[in-house]
């Protein structure tokens, strides 16, 4: 069994054409056709941080949901569709029970992170759920900005299936996904 070479997958080649350079030619033209300084001034501080905002808080309330639905919904849908692919089979549990072990683990994680601390902690309730929201609001800010730059970078190489025995497969598990 001869292991083929990992091709990697480039985009947006360097030089004069590329999408960068294309992108930093527009932006001296637009300075220079409107007459604006490329110095940072108070204003253009200003905006920069109006616009960042606007599109900040929204963008992080978004990735804070994501996480709040992945420890609710998410797994039970993850559950059904095991039992759609025969996975449940294989490990010979039966869609009941891993129901019921997703419920029951549930209903730790929410012991444990609410409930202990609203009745053991001389903190108010609503103290423990905007320290819960705000973990989440966190843990989704901290993936989004660890995963997505690694899906949209234009130079992230992507290694390529190798041949073994005339299958393409991914030589590392960690690559497939």
């Amino acid at each position: 069994m001869k292991i083929e070479k990992l091709d990697i997958v480039r985009f947006a080649p360097k030089g004069k054409d590329s999408f960068y350079d294309a992108v930093i030619a527009k932006v001296k033209d637009n300075f220079e056709t409107n007459q604006i300084s490329p110095y940072a001034t108070t204003d253009m501080w200003l905006k920069t941080i109006i616009m960042l905002l606007l599109y900040f808080v929204p963008y992080t309330l978004i990735t804070s949901g994501l996480t709040l639905f992945w420890m609710t919904a998410k797994d039970y849908l993850q559950v059904v569709r095991y039992k759609q692919h025969d996975l449940l089979i294989k490990h010979k549990v039966s869609l009941s029970e891993a129901v019921l072990r997703t419920a029951l683990y549930k209903l730790f994680y929410y012991t444990y992170i609410i409930l202990l601390p609203i009745l053991f902690l001389a903190i108010p309730w609503y103290l423990v759920v905007t320290g819960f929201l705000l973990m989440h609001f966190t843990a989704g800010l901290f993936l989004s900005c660890v995963f997505q730059p690694s899906h949209i970078m234009e130079v992230s190489p992507y290694s390529l299936p190798v041949g073994l025995a005339g299958k393409r497969r991914m030589e590392d598990s960690w690559a497939v996904h």
